[in-house]
């Protein structure tokens, strides 16, 4: 169906809504992303051990919210003894009927001497967010920060919820407001010279 409003009042059930339609009202409006201003914005941090947390937030990613009021613990699975890999510590959205969860997974790399990084799956029921990677290195028995690479603000791999202000700056809209009067002036100048 290509034209379709909303929303209405159901009188014997003649409007129904579903999750997708809910969520298509903010297209255009705010991008995927974390959001900025709420808790600790889903920082990757290290726990105990090979134990990560993903830290107090809120999140939107292809039509679904995310909200984490505790820390959200994963524990990495046990490094090699001789070789490296990556953790992508993604939020992974699956709407497919079986699945319908927007929930923190972890994604690894090959073992391997010099490691790459995990892609991100993107297809039309699958997509992953990448909130940062974590190097696991050959037969570590803990993760520090120094180890956590921050992706939230890459827009390729996760990005910040962006929204109406943001994208119009003050410098643009003073840019405009300057140009207008600038040519209000100039047209008040052309009439008094006549004058």
């Amino acid at each position: 169906m290509a034209w379709t409003n909303g929303f209405h009042n159901s009188v014997n059930q003649d409007r129904m809504y579903n999750a997708d339609q809910m969520s298509s009202i903010f297209n255009g409006l705010i991008t995927d992303g974390v959001y900025q201003s709420v808790g600790k914005k889903l920082a990757v941090e290290p726990n105990e051990g090979l134990t990560i947390q993903i830290n107090t937030g809120r999140g939107w990613f292809n039509g679904r919210w995310v909200n984490n009021s505790t820390p959200y613990l994963l524990t990495l699975a046990e490094p090699d003894v001789t070789l490296n890999r990556y953790a992508a510590i993604c939020i992974r959205v699956d709407t497919t009927d079986a699945v319908r969860s927007a929930i923190p997974y972890v994604k690894y790399s090959n073992f391997a001497t010099v490691p790459v990084k995990p892609t991100m799956v993107r297809t039309e029921t699958i997509k992953e967010y990448c909130l940062g990677y974590v190097y696991i290195g050959k037969g570590v028995s803990s993760i520090t920060q120094a180890v956590i690479e921050d992706t939230r603000q890459d827009t390729e791999l996760c990005g910040w919820v962006t929204g109406l202000i943001d994208q119009i700056t003050p410098d643009t809209l003073y840019s405009q407001f300057k140009a207008q009067f600038d040519q209000w002036f100039e047209g008040l100048v052309d009439i008094i010279d006549e004058d």
